[in-house]
């Protein structure tokens, strides 16, 4: 609950900041101050190395933006999101039984982007791309065998990511992603796709330990809709 509270004061932050630069650039012709809510679809899967057999995880997003445009064609994007991550194992090959296991990784997000956008309105195009950094606060398991005393398909299947406890809350990572706006007056529509690629692992992976996994970093592809009012 501290770190959900500490996440949250970072938004309220990057919220005044923008209210402080709106005031400070009061005559900019260009300058727009927008707050609004997003939500969607994940698909996410983790980089594992050794390899793990996987399929897209699905999952869901959603969260709450700031966004401040300084010139014609260019701004910047805070959000606080909550977010899942994770991965659903594929034992479609090598195995004959019907098993299942996927592992829900539940996190608050924050990405700061840059937002480069392009066209005419009420219909524009835009590009956005940042740094994102994020807090694990809960994870679920489901599967339809038991892991302490796994089925046949050991012999042919990487097993030990059942059994690796999470080392690293924190996770850190490059998104980006492309868009199409439609601005109605005080309002926004906004359709977009994204990606992320982790760069820290959450499972051990320190040298000088007895480590199995070398790498278990986050991949996901987000896709949703926004609105956004603007302030000005």
């Amino acid at each position: 609950m501290k770190q959900l509270l500490r996440l949250c004061l970072v938004f309220a932050l990057l919220s005044g900041c923008a209210a402080d630069m709106q005031a400070q650039r009061k005559y900019n012709k260009y300058r727009s101050v927008s707050v609004g809510v997003r939500g969607g679809a994940t698909f996410s899967k983790v980089t594992f190395r050794p390899s793990v057999r996987e399929k897209f995880q699905p999952g869901m997003s959603m969260g709450v933006s700031v966004r401040y445009i300084e010139e014609k064609y260019f701004g910047i994007i805070g959000e606080v999101n909550f977010s899942q991550f994770g991965w659903k194992e594929d034992f479609s090959r090598e195995t004959t039984g019907d098993y299942a296991y996927s592992h829900t990784m539940n996190y608050i997000t924050i990405p700061f982007l840059s937002h480069i956008f392009f066209g005419n309105e009420p219909i524009r195009g835009f590009l956005n791309l940042g740094p994102q950094i994020g807090v694990l606060f809960s994870d679920k398991v489901s599967s339809s065998f038991d892991v302490n005393d796994l089925p046949p398909f050991t012999s042919v299947l990487q097993v030990q990511q059942y059994y690796e406890p999470i080392k690293s809350k924190f996770d850190y990572g490059i998104t980006g992603g492309i868009g199409m706006e439609v601005k109605l007056k005080r309002h926004s529509i906004i359709v977009e796709g994204r990606y992320y690629f982790g760069l820290n692992d959450f499972f051990e992976n320190s040298k000088g330990k007895d480590a199995y996994f070398q790498a278990s970093a986050h991949q996901q592809i987000w896709a949703g809709i926004s609105y956004l009012f603007h302030i000005k």
